[in-house]
C-alpha cells in the first residue's frame, strides 16, 4: 500500500493497527473477515484513495493489531474497538465495505451506536454498507437482519412441476424444524414499522398471510420456487422474497423507499404503496419487500434463477440465518443448487 498512512489507534488499552490513504469529504471504511487482516484489500485501497479516504483497521487479534488474552473476541467487543478507531480518525459519514466476520461487526456497529445515540444522523453514520464480493448492497438500518441468496433450478419452473414432498409441508401442523409465534410476529412488524410504514390490514407482513391462508385452505401449489418459499415463511414466521433474475437487473440494494414509492403487485394491476417499507431495489426501482413483490420481477414459468431475500431482524438475532440454511436445505432436496449471491 504505497504512500499509504500506516498507524495505531489506542482503545480500552489495546493497540489497533490503522490503514489510511486517501483524502475528501467521502470516507470508505474496509473491515476484513477471518483468518485475514487489512492486508486482504492492499490491491483495494490504492484504487479507492484516488477517489475517497479509505480507513482499513485490522480487528482486535488480527495482523498488527494486539492480541490479548484476557478479552472475550465477541461483536460487542469488536464492535466497540470499531468504534473508538472511528472516532479517533474523526470519521463521521462513510461508506462500509465490508466482508465475513467484518461484516458482522460493522453491522453490530450501527446497531448499537444508532439504538444508543438520540444524535444519529450527527453521529457515526454509514451511508451505505456493502459485502464485499456480493451483488447486493444493503443501507445501514439498526433492525434489519436480511439474509440473501441464490437458486438455480435444473428445467424451467414450468417444467418441474409440482413437488408433493415441498406441499406436504405447507400445513400448520407439519413437522418441521421451526415454529412462530406472536413474539416473531411483532419483532417483523417493528422491523417494518421502524421507517414509518404501517403493517397492518393488507399492508401486513407476507408471513403473516400465509398463516391465514393455510388455515383456510386457500392456498395452492404455484411452482417449487415459491412453495418451498411460502412453507419456510409460514413456519419461520419471517417474511421471505423471491425475485426471478432474468426479470431483475443489477445493481440490487436493500433499503427504504422513499415517499410516492409504489409499484404493480398482482396480474390485476393493483398496486402497493411503500414508502417507508425496507425494498428490495434492482436498476429500475423496487422490486420485492416483506409485504408484497413487484409483478414485473415474479417467477413464471420460465423462471430458472432466483434471489430470494428472507427479511429479518436483530430482535431476533440468528432466526434469518437459520431460517435461510432451512430454505437452502429444502430447495436443494428438490435438485435446485443454492450460492451466495
Amino acid at each position: 500500500m504505497a504512500h499509504a498512512l500506516v498507524m495505531f489507534v489506542e482503545a480500552f488499552g489495546h493497540r489497533l493497527h490503522v490503514v489510511v490513504e486517501g483524502a475528501g469529504d467521502l470516507t470508505v471504511v474496509l473491515l476484513h473477515g477471518t483468518p485475514t487482516n487489512s492486508q486482504v484489500w492492499r490491491n483495494v485501497v490504492p484504487e479507492l484513495a484516488k477517489h475517497a479516504r479509505v480507513v482499513a483497521p485490522d480487528l482486535l487479534g488480527f495482523g498488527a493489531s494486539d492480541k490479548p488474552t484476557d478479552v472475550v473476541y465477541d461483536l460487542p467487543t469488536h464492535a466497540a474497538h470499531l468504534k473508538a478507531v472511528l472516532e479517533a480518525l474523526s470519521v463521521d459519514r462513510y461508506v462500509l465495505v465490508a466482508m465475513d466476520l467484518g461484516l458482522l461487526v460493522g453491522l453490530h456497529h450501527l446497531a448499537s451506536t444508532r439504538l444508543g445515540s438520540e444524535r444519529v444522523a450527527h453521529s457515526n453514520h454509514a451511508r451505505r454498507v456493502v459485502a464485499a464480493g456480493r451483488m447486493i448492497s444493503i443501507d445501514a438500518h439498526p433492525l434489519l437482519e436480511a439474509r440473501c441468496f441464490v437458486t438455480t433450478f435444473p428445467k424451467p419452473l414450468g417444467e418441474l412441476g409440482r413437488n408433493d414432498a415441498v406441499m406436504s409441508l405447507l400445513s400448520l401442523g407439519a413437522q418441521v424444524p421451526m415454529t412462530s409465534d406472536d413474539a416473531i410476529r411483532s419483532a417483523v412488524r417493528e422491523l417494518l414499522r421502524h421507517g414509518g410504514y404501517k403493517p397492518t390490514g393488507r399492508g401486513k407482513p407476507a408471513s403473516e398471510y400465509l398463516v391465514r391462508a393455510v388455515g383456510e385452505g386457500a392456498l395452492n401449489s404455484i411452482n417449487v420456487a415459491v412453495d418451498a418459499c411460502n412453507v419456510v415463511s409460514l413456519h419461520s414466521g419471517l417474511p421471505i422474497s423471491v425475485v426471478d433474475l432474468s426479470l431483475a437487473s443489477p445493481p440490487f440494494r436493500i433499503g427504504l423507499a422513499t415517499e410516492g414509492t409504489s409499484y404493480v403487485f398482482n396480474q390485476g394491476g393493483q398496486t402497493i404503496d411503500v414508502a417507508g417499507l425496507l425494498c428490495l431495489f434492482d436498476s429500475q426501482g423496487p422490486c420485492a419487500n416483506a409485504v408484497k413483490d413487484s409483478q414485473r420481477t415474479k417467477t413464471t414459468p420460465q423462471t430458472t434463477k432466483t434471489l430470494s431475500v428472507v427479511w429479518g431482524t436483530t430482535a431476533l438475532a440468528g432466526r434469518a440465518q437459520r431460517t435461510m440454511e432451512w430454505y437452502r436445505q429444502l430447495l436443494e432436496a428438490t435438485g435446485a443448487t443454492t450460492s451466495d449471491p
